[in-house]
């Protein structure tokens, strides 16, 4: 990972972007925000921005997932519910938001929407890695698997709607557009944006930095063992995550170095949500199986792909347990912003 040391601005995202407001609001014409437009000059304006952009596109997909019923439409949902808690998260301290908006309530949605996301991901792994890299003799259990749970998808779906269309889900709606609309914020939201941003983002930081699973003795990928020992790694996973969404609400602050940093943040996480994915496929698996088959093939592709992620975690574990690599990032955050509002 490459020092994160402010010389060149990025781009403003596209935060700002028009999207679907609920039933019944109608939203007045606007011009979409140029990326040449000054940038907010206090926390309580920025966050409003970012917050904003991610409910109009949580609702998008919201109108999405009930029009077609897609995974992809599904997946961006709960993205953007994530993402919609990370700013909030980031942003807190300036913000007054009314508690049916609050990031619980924001979680318990994303939870909800899980398992049929759930499903999706796990039949297309079963379909797109296992199936194609095992003999006909086990594809034949592998198959068997995504019968088994493409079983449970119909009604993982209509869960996932019948969630979309609640009562609970309209006052989670009434409340944000209501906020967007006239926004609330506390004495710290007046703050200036340019000196209080980085030090909004070091607790993310910290968190990542200071994570136990970094001083863990995993057994081998073959032993039985290793599944039992996993579990710190799923909370880094996360950890990661919220550390690279509150990066992206920030990168227009920050030169394309802060990209590379995203970036392995990303893959990391990914191989973490392998391991992830992997144990959850066992477990079904084993659910399955008579005890006296034994699929060979799986095996050992599954202890190859836990391998590589685990390669991945430990090359970041000596970075994150070194201090001068732990000071840049730190130093990447809190240097100068240059060409922001004072």
């Amino acid at each position: 990972m490459s020092q994160v040391t402010p010389e060149v601005l990025l781009p403003l995202d596209d935060n700002h972007s028009a999207g679907v407001l609920p039933e019944g609001v109608v939203a007045e014409p606007s011009a979409p925000v140029a990326t040449a437009d000054p940038l907010p000059s206090t926390l309580g304006d920025y966050a409003h921005g970012i917050l904003a952009g991610h409910w109009r596109k949580l609702l998008k997909y919201r109108d999405q997932v009930l029009a077609d019923g897609e995974a992809e439409s599904l997946h961006q949902l709960r993205v953007t519910v994530r993402r919609l808690r990370a700013g909030l998260d980031l942003f807190s301290l300036a913000l007054e938001i009314p508690k049916q908006g609050r990031p619980k309530n924001l979680q318990r949605l994303g939870s909800a929407l899980g398992e049929q996301r759930d499903l999706d991901v796990m039949m297309k792994t079963l379909a797109e890695t296992y199936r194609p890299q095992v003999p006909d003799t086990e594809q034949i259990w592998i198959d068997h698997l995504t019968r088994d749970l493409g079983k449970h998808y119909p009604k993982a779906r209509r869960h996932s709607h019948k969630l979309l269309q609640s009562k609970g889900f309209d006052k989670i709606c009434l409340t944000w557009q209501d906020w967007i609309d006239a926004p609330t914020y506390s004495p710290k939201g007046s703050y200036p944006l340019a000196q209080s941003l980085p030090l909004l983002l070091l607790p993310a930081l910290r968190d990542v930095v200071l994570h136990p699973s970094w001083h863990l003795e995993l057994p081998a990928c073959q032993d039985p063992e290793f599944v039992n020992s996993v579990e710190p790694l799923h909370t880094l996973r996360k950890a990661l995550k919220r550390l690279r969404y509150q990066l992206e609400e920030c990168r227009s602050f920050y030169p394309a170095t802060l990209k590379t940093w995203i970036q392995d943040l990303k893959d990391l996480q990914d191989h973490l949500g392998q391991i992830n994915d992997d144990q959850v496929m066992r477990t079904q698996l084993a659910d399955l199986l008579p005890h006296d088959v034994t699929l060979l093939q799986v095996e050992t592709l599954g202890t190859l792909l836990r391998e590589e992620s685990i390669t991945a975690w430990q090359q970041a574990r000596s970075n994150y347990q070194d201090p001068p690599f732990v000071r840049s990032l730190y130093q990447g955050l809190l240097d100068p912003l240059l060409n922001a509002p004072a």
